[in-house]
């Protein structure tokens, strides 16, 4: 029905870096660390280039809501998605930005970050837009 993606990585190639985000609390450590479980034996460069979302083609996919903070190390990988997608024709994915916010802005307390509410929101207006349809007609129930 749709995809909400809060910080996705989709370009396994580049993870950013500490250097260039240096206020994101995801680190390089880390970042590499995850990504090297996720893509188990893939380890050489052209095959994290393959196997990335961002070299794939981005039309016929459900809707899509993407959201990054613009201090965190995958936000321009972010941009460099959304911009793809616009190229490509795809009118169905819809890209928050949430400034001055690391990574995955919506998982800090939203009485420490206003920004964090508004956040999950975005992203629930976005849920409630393409499901309550679905919900209505009552279309994949088996109640």
């Amino acid at each position: 029905v749709a995809a909400l993606c809060y910080s996705p990585l989709v370009d396994f190639s580049d993870t950013g870096s500490d250097e260039k985000t240096p206020l994101c609390f995801l680190t390089d450590d880390f970042a590499d660390g995850c990504l090297a479980m996720y893509l188990g034996s893939m380890t050489g460069p052209e095959e994290r280039r393959l196997v990335s979302p961002i070299n794939h083609s981005l039309r016929d996919l459900p809707p899509i809501f993407l959201q990054w903070g613009d201090l965190e190390r995958l936000f321009e990988q972010g941009l460099r998605f959304k911009a793809k997608a616009d190229a490509e024709g795809v009118t169905n994915m819809e890209l928050d930005v949430l400034r001055n916010m690391v990574h995955d802005p919506v998982m800090l307390p939203t009485v420490v970050s206003p920004d964090a509410e508004r956040g999950i929101r975005n992203g629930c207006a976005f849920a409630a837009k393409h499901l309550a349809p679905v919900l209505r007609s009552g279309a994949g129930s088996k109640w």
